[in-house]
């Protein structure tokens, strides 16, 4: 069974996500859930998971960015349940520092991609690491924070874009009905500088399927920056997205380049999350 977790927000027309972490900081409802509007700022998110007891609330908006941190008592019984509902008695200890840093370096990596440095930049990792661990302390193991992410502490110049693919996987999750777009801020843009460079005239398809349903649609995509760090670009419309199936999908790019074989940019081992937000 699954259960509900209402949020009240104060601006109308969002595209929110709730992740609950348990008190060792796991987040328990694996890829989030978007939140469906409703009437008075009243946000909703389905949890599919079967979970009981005192969990960290967290709210992701359309940038991935964390807005708000709370807390919220659910039980396994298709019941409604109020993030910070003054009802629901005393809440646990606040998480620890350690874990606190850690949802927050986990936000924050999701949202980088591939990145290079100019060649007359010089970063020490192991330097900031060390500097790093002195001050989160033991409780954090900051040899697991990312390259990108080290690189933003010093103040590096970076290719940072909505997307990424962290662990094998697009993040952040496709949600249908929603619009991807750089009129508004959000298109799928991914970058590597390993890839071939990308002349003008190279078409880029991304193809996701599942295998056990048959279920598959393809997006064109577009060559933002063709040499060095490339950078390619997916835009969807809401039409579009409300047509994808929820669900995790394999899926590649394949940029065809003029006069050249077709070449995987990404996959064909690698998953992408569509989530139902309709």
């Amino acid at each position: 069974m699954s259960c509900t977790v209402v949020f009240y927000h104060d601006t109308p027309g969002e595209s929110l996500t709730l992740t609950l972490r348990n008190n060792a900081g796991a987040i328990v409802n694996s890829g989030g859930t978007s939140f469906t509007e409703g009437s008075g700022l009243r946000y909703t998110a389905s949890v599919s998971q079967a979970l009981a007891g005192w969990y960290i609330a967290q709210i992701y908006d359309a940038d991935d960015d964390v807005i708000y941190t709370g807390s919220v008592k659910v039980a396994n019984d298709s019941g409604s349940y109020r993030i910070d509902d003054p009802q629901a008695g005393i809440p646990p200890a606040a998480p620890s520092a350690s874990v606190i840093a850690t949802a927050v370096w986990e936000a924050t990596e999701r949202t980088l991609t591939e990145f290079d440095f100019p060649v007359d930049v010089a970063i020490d990792p192991e330097l900031l690491q060390d500097a790093l661990q002195d001050a989160f302390g033991d409780g954090v193991d900051v040899r697991s924070f990312s390259t990108p992410a080290l690189a933003q502490l010093a103040g590096k110049t970076i290719v940072v874009s909505y997307t990424a693919i962290v662990n094998n996987q697009l993040q952040p999750p496709i949600v249908r009905g929603d619009t991807y777009s750089a009129a508004i801020g959000n298109p799928i843009d991914l970058s590597h500088s390993d890839w071939p460079d990308l002349p003008d005239g190279t078409a880029i398809k991304l193809k996701a399927s599942q295998k056990r349903t048959g279920q598959a649609f393809d997006v064109d995509g577009s060559v933002i920056v063709g040499t060095g760090a490339k950078v390619i670009r997916f835009e969807m419309t809401s039409a579009q997205t409300s047509g994808f199936m929820a669900g995790v999908y394999n899926f590649e790019i394949i940029a065809t380049i003029p006069s050249a074989k077709p070449v995987h940019l990404v996959g064909p081992e690698t998953t992408l999350r569509v989530l139902d937000g309709l």
